[in-house]
């Protein structure tokens, strides 16, 4: 026991050990000016730090569409800490991400007893390319937070089911809930507890679904999880009710349910290759205008074949069932059914279900491996070896491409077509970077208008750099109309108002 014990104390060490040295670069990160400033450099509550007005406003704001008090007090509680050092703010993802990869291994092991497998899932999940996102992001600090009470809650479950009593489900219950008031990802979790029961629990017998091994019933286990369900509904509702208050929520004349339903099942298949072979990763992805039918017949033919495949190795194989019904479930929030803001995907919607990815591979290693020669043994555990070393290589490299806003925008650029967003972003760094390259930012902006007419902020920021250039009357045209498409855009009615007052001769 003692021995057990110290084995994984070493490997949760080398594991937090190796996840800090490959994010460590992000001390020297800076801020972006995409989502940076509505959640920190330009947000007067945030930069408060934790005061009483601050607290309160966390919990009762919806600034950015979003009802997440604890993503906003975790932002405050680094202010008062550091105030706005960038470095301290990105290792606060980076202690998130590491804590979440320990906690990750420690969950696994201890719901399957297997400290191999569950060390080389976590390590994937610590590695990949698809998660630097979700972790040099400063404002997604949402999603490593929300993860971390994710896992805690699983943490949680594991404990009350070796002991059912209400102060542990209650516990349970905290930890859902602090995970969904960090971030909504999650209201998915009551499923995934259900798949868990299935495999590695064993709560739920394959041969015979009405009882489980245990003597646990499906009706049961549901009904076990119906305040963890009730907690899901509100956060989705309320979710969906602060998104329509920003107008993040696309309505259904701009993208039709069959429009979407086909652009969600190529997402699927988008994400699954991305996930086997993370290149051309970018911060944004614009939204296609149309999808071709042959492409969503191929699509649909891949899942079934996956999913079917899946299913018919659930007796044999159930971590392969589990994992890839993990990967599906999980995504079903962010999979655009219910379209939230302009991305088409985004490698930080990943973040939770590359786990289930993760443990159908690491657990299908581990079969293959006790099932074969020594020699194939050794071969499949080069080939791990070998594709750990390439998904840190390329999580390496990816990690430079958010240094800061020129370097991010311009890899977008380039592996992405009509991408009005890093267009724009970058003629918003070259701007106000050192460089001060006006003709290049302009050059931008007229690209991002060009993809994009009726984009307020473009023709505001083009505006901008017409107006420092001495051509006002050209500015005033884009303010005039970046309010027209934004009525209530106060930086365009404040440059308007600057542009007339100096074409009128006024100082």
């Amino acid at each position: 026991m003692i021995a057990e014990s110290r084995r994984r104390w070493w490997v949760c060490t080398a594991l937090g050990a190796c996840t800090t040295a490959l994010y460590w670069p992000l001390r020297t990160a800076s801020f972006l000016n995409y989502d940076d400033p509505q959640y920190v450099t330009a947000n007067a509550e945030v930069q408060r730090g934790l005061t009483p007005t601050s607290i309160a406003w966390a919990f009762t704001s919806a600034d950015t569409g979003t009802w997440h008090p604890l993503t906003w007090l975790s932002h405050m509680a680094v202010v008062t800490l550091a105030g706005l050092d960038p470095a301290a703010h990105h290792l606060a993802n980076v202690v998130l991400h590491v804590a979440n990869t320990v906690l990750l291994l420690l969950v696994l092991e201890h719901a399957t007893g297997a400290l191999a497998p569950s060390a080389l899932a976590a390590l994937l999940f610590a590695i990949h390319p698809l998660h630097v996102e979700s972790v040099a992001w400063v404002a997604e600090r949402k999603d490593v937070l929300s993860t971390f009470f994710g896992l805690l809650t699983l943490a949680a479950w594991l404990r009350y089911l070796r002991d059912p009593r209400r102060a542990r489900y209650l516990l349970v219950a905290l930890a859902f809930a602090a995970s969904l008031m960090a971030k909504p990802m999650l209201v998915t979790l009551p499923i995934l507890l259900l798949l868990l029961d299935y495999w590695p629990l064993g709560r739920l017998s394959p041969a015979d679904i009405r009882g489980g091994v245990r003597g646990t019933s499906l009706g049961t286990l549901l009904v076990e999880k119906l305040p963890l369900f009730g907690l899901a509904v509100a956060a989705s509702i309320v979710a969906v009710l602060t998104q329509r208050q920003g107008d993040s929520v696309s309505d259904i004349e701009t993208l039709p349910i069959g429009f979407r339903m086909a652009h969600a099942l190529v997402s699927y298949a988008r994400y699954l290759g991305q996930a086997g072979w993370p290149v051309d990763l970018a911060v944004f992805y614009p939204y296609p205008h149309r999808i071709a039918w042959t492409r969503v017949a191929g699509v649909i033919i891949l899942l079934a074949l996956t999913t079917g495949g899946a299913l018919w190795s659930a007796r044999r194989a159930p971590f392969v069932f589990v994992g890839w019904s993990w990967f599906l479930v999980s995504l079903l929030p962010v999979i655009g059914l219910v379209q939230i803001g302009m991305q088409s995907t985004a490698d930080r919607y990943t973040y939770v279900p590359l786990i289930g990815l993760a443990i159908a591979v690491a657990w299908t290693v581990a079969a293959i491996a006790a099932a074969t020669s020594r020699f194939w043994r050794i071969a499949v555990i080069g080939v791990v070896i070998g594709g750990v070393l390439v998904c840190m290589t390329v999580t390496a490299r990816q990690l430079t491409y958010w240094k800061d806003d020129v370097a991010l925008y311009r890899h977008a650029l380039a592996v992405t077509a009509d991408n009005f967003i890093a267009h724009n972003n970058l003629g918003l760094a070259l701007v106000s970077g050192v460089a001060d390259d006006r003709t290049e930012a302009a050059m931008h902006f007229a690209a991002a208008l060009q993809l994009r007419p009726a984009y307020p902020e473009a023709h505001n920021n083009l505006g901008g750099v017409l107006y420092m250039e001495g051509r006002r009357a050209e500015a005033i045209e884009h303010f005039v109309e970046a309010l027209r498409l934004r009525p209530d855009f106060t930086a365009a009615r404040d440059n308007l108002r600057i542009a007339e007052s100096s074409s009128n001769g006024a100082p």
